[in-house]
Protein backbone atom coordinates (compact mmCIF):
# COMPACT_ATOMS: atom_id res chain seq x y z
CA UNK A 1 0.00 0.00 0.00
CA UNK A 2 1.41 3.36 -1.19
CA UNK A 3 2.23 6.13 1.18
CA UNK A 4 0.91 5.85 4.98
CA UNK A 5 -2.24 5.76 6.47
CA UNK A 6 -3.33 6.40 9.61
CA UNK A 7 -4.22 3.56 12.27
CA UNK A 8 -8.23 4.71 12.06
CA UNK A 9 -7.92 4.12 8.30
CA UNK A 10 -6.12 0.86 8.11
CA UNK A 11 -8.75 0.05 10.65
CA UNK A 12 -11.67 0.79 8.04
CA UNK A 13 -9.90 -0.79 4.84
CA UNK A 14 -9.93 -3.81 7.07
CA UNK A 15 -12.77 -3.60 8.36
CA UNK A 16 -14.38 -2.98 4.63
CA UNK A 17 -12.40 -5.92 3.12
CA UNK A 18 -13.44 -8.36 6.17
CA UNK A 19 -17.21 -7.13 5.28
CA UNK A 20 -16.73 -7.69 1.25
CA UNK A 21 -15.41 -11.53 2.30
CA UNK A 22 -18.42 -12.20 4.61
CA UNK A 23 -20.67 -11.40 2.78
CA UNK A 24 -19.57 -11.69 -0.87
CA UNK A 25 -20.59 -10.67 -4.12
CA UNK A 26 -22.06 -14.11 -5.91
CA UNK A 27 -25.20 -12.03 -6.60
CA UNK A 28 -23.82 -9.26 -8.30
CA UNK A 29 -21.52 -11.72 -10.33
CA UNK A 30 -24.35 -13.90 -11.08
CA UNK A 31 -26.73 -10.74 -12.09
CA UNK A 32 -23.49 -9.36 -14.06
CA UNK A 33 -22.83 -12.65 -16.50
CA UNK A 34 -26.60 -12.99 -16.90
CA UNK A 35 -26.65 -9.50 -18.50
CA UNK A 36 -23.92 -9.69 -20.29
CA UNK A 37 -25.21 -10.58 -23.47
CA UNK A 38 -28.02 -8.11 -23.43
CA UNK A 39 -24.87 -5.54 -22.10
CA UNK A 40 -22.82 -6.29 -25.32
CA UNK A 41 -25.90 -5.73 -27.50
CA UNK A 42 -26.61 -2.79 -26.05
CA UNK A 43 -22.86 -1.73 -26.15
CA UNK A 44 -22.54 -2.97 -29.98
CA UNK A 45 -25.93 -1.06 -30.51
CA UNK A 46 -24.81 2.65 -29.23
CA UNK A 47 -21.55 2.00 -30.86
CA UNK A 48 -23.47 1.52 -34.39
CA UNK A 49 -24.92 4.95 -33.48
CA UNK A 50 -21.82 6.53 -32.61
CA UNK A 51 -20.76 5.37 -35.96
CA UNK A 52 -23.60 6.80 -37.79
CA UNK A 53 -23.92 10.14 -35.76
CA UNK A 54 -20.11 10.85 -36.32
CA UNK A 55 -20.84 10.05 -40.79
CA UNK A 56 -23.87 12.78 -40.18
CA UNK A 57 -21.52 14.88 -38.73
CA UNK A 58 -18.29 14.90 -41.19
CA UNK A 59 -21.50 15.23 -43.49
CA UNK A 60 -22.71 18.15 -42.13
CA UNK A 61 -19.94 19.42 -41.75
CA UNK A 62 -19.14 19.02 -45.53
CA UNK A 63 -22.42 20.90 -46.26
CA UNK A 64 -21.18 23.62 -44.33
CA UNK A 65 -18.24 24.33 -45.44
CA UNK A 66 -20.12 24.27 -48.92
CA UNK A 67 -23.08 26.44 -48.04
CA UNK A 68 -20.33 29.06 -46.76
CA UNK A 69 -18.40 28.72 -49.70
CA UNK A 70 -21.46 29.64 -51.54
CA UNK A 71 -22.67 32.38 -49.04
CA UNK A 72 -19.15 33.86 -49.44
CA UNK A 73 -19.98 33.98 -53.26
CA UNK A 74 -23.22 35.24 -52.95
CA UNK A 75 -21.66 38.01 -50.80
CA UNK A 76 -19.30 38.85 -53.22
CA UNK A 77 -21.50 38.76 -56.20
CA UNK A 78 -24.60 41.00 -54.22
CA UNK A 79 -21.69 43.50 -53.07
CA UNK A 80 -20.60 43.67 -56.89
CA UNK A 81 -24.06 44.39 -58.11
CA UNK A 82 -24.51 47.20 -55.50
CA UNK A 83 -21.79 48.98 -56.58
CA UNK A 84 -22.96 48.34 -60.57
CA UNK A 85 -26.60 49.50 -59.24
CA UNK A 86 -25.13 52.78 -57.40
CA UNK A 87 -22.87 53.09 -60.65
CA UNK A 88 -26.14 53.39 -63.42
CA UNK A 89 -27.88 55.43 -61.02
CA UNK A 90 -25.36 58.03 -61.14
CA UNK A 91 -25.27 57.75 -64.72
CA UNK A 92 -29.11 57.99 -64.73
CA UNK A 93 -29.48 60.62 -62.60
CA UNK A 94 -26.91 62.85 -64.84
CA UNK A 95 -28.94 61.37 -67.99
CA UNK A 96 -32.04 62.84 -66.66
CA UNK A 97 -30.08 66.09 -65.49
CA UNK A 98 -28.95 66.63 -69.51
CA UNK A 99 -32.30 65.84 -70.63
CA UNK A 100 -33.90 68.61 -68.66
CA UNK A 101 -31.12 70.89 -69.31
CA UNK A 102 -31.70 70.32 -72.81
CA UNK A 103 -34.78 71.36 -72.37
CA UNK A 104 -34.52 74.59 -70.54
CA UNK A 105 -31.82 75.38 -73.06
CA UNK A 106 -33.43 74.64 -76.45
CA UNK A 107 -37.52 75.26 -75.99
CA UNK A 108 -38.25 77.21 -72.52
CA UNK A 109 -37.14 80.29 -73.29
CA UNK A 110 -39.24 80.09 -76.66
CA UNK A 111 -41.59 79.02 -74.56
CA UNK A 112 -41.49 81.95 -72.16
CA UNK A 113 -41.58 84.24 -75.23
CA UNK A 114 -44.50 82.74 -77.12
CA UNK A 115 -46.98 82.97 -73.72
CA UNK A 116 -45.82 85.82 -71.97
CA UNK A 117 -49.06 85.73 -69.98
CA UNK A 118 -47.67 82.63 -67.89
CA UNK A 119 -44.98 82.80 -65.41
CA UNK A 120 -42.22 80.29 -65.49
CA UNK A 121 -39.47 79.71 -62.53
CA UNK A 122 -36.88 77.36 -62.91
CA UNK A 123 -35.78 76.13 -59.33
CA UNK A 124 -32.78 74.06 -58.93
CA UNK A 125 -33.46 70.96 -56.42
CA UNK A 126 -30.58 68.66 -55.07
CA UNK A 127 -31.09 64.88 -55.90
CA UNK A 128 -34.49 64.89 -56.61
CA UNK A 129 -36.21 63.74 -60.10
CA UNK A 130 -37.25 67.11 -62.21
CA UNK A 131 -41.22 67.59 -62.52
CA UNK A 132 -43.67 70.53 -63.60
CA UNK A 133 -45.67 72.26 -61.36
CA UNK A 134 -48.38 74.57 -62.44
CA UNK A 135 -50.39 76.65 -60.49
CA UNK A 136 -53.77 78.34 -61.51
CA UNK A 137 -56.26 81.47 -60.46
CA UNK A 138 -58.87 79.51 -59.25
CA UNK A 139 -55.97 78.38 -56.65
CA UNK A 140 -54.74 74.59 -57.78
CA UNK A 141 -52.20 73.31 -58.59
CA UNK A 142 -50.87 70.01 -60.98
CA UNK A 143 -47.33 68.40 -60.95
CA UNK A 144 -45.80 66.34 -63.62
CA UNK A 145 -43.05 64.31 -62.99
CA UNK A 146 -41.01 64.30 -65.68
CA UNK A 147 -38.74 61.51 -64.95
CA UNK A 148 -37.37 59.40 -68.03
CA UNK A 149 -38.66 61.93 -69.93
CA UNK A 150 -37.39 63.41 -73.18
CA UNK A 151 -37.38 66.92 -73.80
CA UNK A 152 -39.87 66.88 -76.55
CA UNK A 153 -42.34 65.13 -74.31
CA UNK A 154 -41.80 67.44 -71.40
CA UNK A 155 -42.36 69.96 -73.93
CA UNK A 156 -46.01 68.18 -74.57
CA UNK A 157 -46.93 67.51 -70.90
CA UNK A 158 -45.75 72.12 -70.74
CA UNK A 159 -47.87 72.61 -73.32
CA UNK A 160 -50.81 70.35 -71.73
CA UNK A 161 -50.50 72.30 -68.85
CA UNK A 162 -50.76 75.77 -70.34
CA UNK A 163 -54.21 74.82 -72.09
CA UNK A 164 -55.45 73.44 -69.01
CA UNK A 165 -58.70 75.43 -67.08
CA UNK A 166 -56.89 74.40 -63.99
CA UNK A 167 -60.47 72.41 -62.94
CA UNK A 168 -60.26 69.24 -61.05
CA UNK A 169 -60.59 66.17 -63.59
CA UNK A 170 -63.73 64.38 -62.57
CA UNK A 171 -64.95 60.99 -64.01
CA UNK A 172 -67.99 61.59 -65.67
CA UNK A 173 -70.49 58.61 -65.29
CA UNK A 174 -72.97 60.10 -67.42
CA UNK A 175 -72.02 62.11 -70.90
CA UNK A 176 -74.97 64.69 -70.36
CA UNK A 177 -75.34 66.70 -66.88
CA UNK A 178 -78.96 68.31 -65.42
CA UNK A 179 -80.41 69.36 -62.19
CA UNK A 180 -83.69 67.93 -63.46
CA UNK A 181 -83.39 64.83 -65.22
CA UNK A 182 -86.52 63.56 -66.95
CA UNK A 183 -87.60 59.97 -66.74
CA UNK A 184 -87.99 60.52 -71.29
CA UNK A 185 -84.25 59.90 -71.43
CA UNK A 186 -81.68 61.30 -73.50
CA UNK A 187 -83.29 64.26 -76.03
CA UNK A 188 -83.18 62.93 -79.46
CA UNK A 189 -84.86 64.51 -83.21
CA UNK A 190 -87.73 61.95 -82.86
CA UNK A 191 -88.58 63.27 -79.19
CA UNK A 192 -92.06 63.99 -79.22
CA UNK A 193 -93.19 63.53 -82.52
CA UNK A 194 -95.80 61.56 -84.11
CA UNK A 195 -94.92 57.76 -84.23
CA UNK A 196 -96.48 57.72 -87.45
CA UNK A 197 -93.21 59.14 -88.70
CA UNK A 198 -91.67 56.10 -88.44
CA UNK A 199 -93.48 54.47 -91.42
CA UNK A 200 -93.04 57.40 -93.81
CA UNK A 201 -91.34 57.27 -96.87
CA UNK A 202 -89.50 59.82 -98.60
CA UNK A 203 -88.92 61.88 -99.51
CA UNK A 204 -91.95 63.51 -97.94
CA UNK A 205 -92.25 67.50 -99.00
CA UNK A 206 -95.05 67.97 -96.54
CA UNK A 207 -92.44 67.88 -93.67
CA UNK A 208 -90.01 70.01 -95.57
CA UNK A 209 -91.49 73.56 -94.79
CA UNK A 210 -91.63 75.59 -91.61
CA UNK A 211 -94.82 75.25 -89.98
CA UNK A 212 -96.79 78.39 -89.41
CA UNK A 213 -100.59 79.15 -88.21
CA UNK A 214 -100.73 82.29 -90.45
CA UNK A 215 -99.52 82.81 -93.85
CA UNK A 216 -96.19 83.60 -94.39
CA UNK A 217 -95.08 86.43 -96.71
CA UNK A 218 -93.63 84.25 -99.29
CA UNK A 219 -97.13 82.46 -99.31
CA UNK A 220 -99.13 85.95 -100.04
CA UNK A 221 -96.33 86.50 -102.96
CA UNK A 222 -97.03 83.48 -104.54
CA UNK A 223 -100.61 83.68 -104.16
CA UNK A 224 -100.90 87.17 -106.00
CA UNK A 225 -98.18 85.66 -108.86
CA UNK A 226 -100.33 83.11 -109.55
CA UNK A 227 -98.28 80.37 -108.23
CA UNK A 228 -100.01 77.24 -106.88
CA UNK A 229 -98.19 75.90 -103.67
CA UNK A 230 -98.81 72.31 -102.46
CA UNK A 231 -96.07 70.97 -100.17
CA UNK A 232 -93.15 72.25 -102.01
CA UNK A 233 -92.92 74.80 -104.95
CA UNK A 234 -94.43 74.14 -108.29
CA UNK A 235 -93.12 75.84 -111.38
CA UNK A 236 -95.07 78.83 -112.23
CA UNK A 237 -98.66 78.67 -114.32
CA UNK A 238 -99.49 80.95 -116.81
CA UNK A 239 -103.19 83.11 -115.42
CA UNK A 240 -105.90 81.57 -117.33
Amino acid sequence: MEGKLSLVAAFDDLIRCATVLNTGCEAEFRSFVLNQEDNRRKWLSAEQKTDSNEDKIKRLQSEKSTLETQVKHARNQVQYELTRRNEVEQERSSLLVVCFRDFIEKYLVDFTRENPGTVVYVKPIRNRAPFLVAEYLNGRQERVSTKDMPADEVCKWLEHLRTRSGAQIVNLRKEWLTNTPSIQGVWHPFLNKNPSLAGTSFPAPELYGAKTESKSATDMVLEEAGVKKVGSVDSASSKE
